[in-house]
């Protein structure tokens, strides 16, 4: 199991979030890549969520924490290998900061904000929203690929540091 890397949905569990092209770029992915997905969040598409996982059998890949306090959120940060935000519109997530400052890969839709702030395959995986094969290819790259994960993951730290220190 240690040898499974982490991945990390964080946020609301609605379909505009992207949740179901997440289930299923896991679903493409399991049997090919070892890895567990976490689900923190809740909201109205949590029950069909869990259906869809039952469904395809996917309870041994991807596990729901419900909502997580902002002290369980950094814990697990530090223990998140991949964070993916699929949305289909925000602003600039707050959660790409936090992953960010974490030293965590992040694969996040060019939505909002996100393509003028962040450069693909520098400080994160930039992917079209709404796409399942864009997201399964950048999710299978990231897990596969050590050294382009480490290499966003320590990018997206300067970035983070910078936003903060404001250098």
């Amino acid at each position: 199991n240690s040898a499974r890397l982490k991945v990390l949905f964080l946020g609301w569990l609605e379909k505009e979030k992207g949740i179901f092209e997440l289930l299923k770029a896991c679903r493409a992915l399991i049997g090919k890549q070892k890895f567990i997905l976490t689900i923190a969040g809740r909201g109205h598409a949590e029950m069909d969520a869990k259906s869809y996982v039952k469904k395809h059998k996917l309870h041994s890949s991807v596990k729901f924490a419900g909502w997580v306090s902002n002290k369980k959120k950094i814990k697990l940060l530090k223990v998140t290998d991949i964070l993916v935000l699929p949305s289909w519109s925000e602003g600039f997530p707050n959660a790409i900061i936090k992953a960010m400052a974490a030293k965590v890969a992040a694969i996040v839709t060019s939505v909002g904000n996100v393509p003028y702030m962040l450069k693909d395959r520098k400080q994160v995986l930039l992917i079209p929203p709404k796409d399942h094969v864009a997201l399964t290819n950048a999710l299978g790259k990231l897990l596969a690929d050590r050294s382009l994960r480490n290499g966003i993951a320590k990018r997206g730290f300067t970035y983070a540091q910078a936003i903060v220190t404001g250098k």
